[in-house]
């Protein structure tokens, strides 16, 4: 035979407890949920953003070709860049391919030495050259 313990509380909830319970929550899961407007409302602003990378993307492509101060005539951009760079020059392997210097790091130049290097070039109408790895001065004869 079982015996019930009389000093612990018991809690009957009826069906409509229940009910009501169960839809309180519903409503409350619902109401956190984005509605049709703000669905489009997010979908507008994620295209607006997609518009401005691409044309942030093709300003940062033609900052990055577009010609820079060219250096004088008088002296080679390899001179010029060599004065420049000084000791840093020596981490650096310059060679002529065509109508263009091309400048390939011979070791790793860390963030330091890169912006140097990278500034440098710029200022002689170069770029740095992502996918080669290398930067690239052209017109430089």
């Amino acid at each position: 035979m079982i015996s019930w313990s009389t000093d612990l509380p018991v809690e009957v909830l009826t069906s409509e407890d229940v009910e009501r319970m169960i839809e309180e929550k519903i409503r409350k899961a619902t109401e956190t949920l984005p509605t049709q407007q703000t669905c489009s409302e997010i979908i507008a602003e994620i295209s607006k953003l997609r518009t401005e990378i691409s044309e942030m993307t093709k300003r940062i492509e033609n900052l990055s070709t577009a010609a820079a101060v060219q250096p004088s005539p008088s002296r080679p951009v390899e001179e010029a860049l060599k004065e420049e760079l000084g000791q840093l020059a020596e981490a650096l392997e310059m060679r002529r391919q065509g109508d263009q210097l091309v400048i390939r790091p011979l070791r790793y130049l860390g963030m330091r030495d890169f912006r140097l290097v990278s500034d440098a070039v710029r200022r002689h109408g170069g770029f740095w050259h992502r996918m080669n790895r290398v930067f690239i001065v052209k017109g430089s004869g």
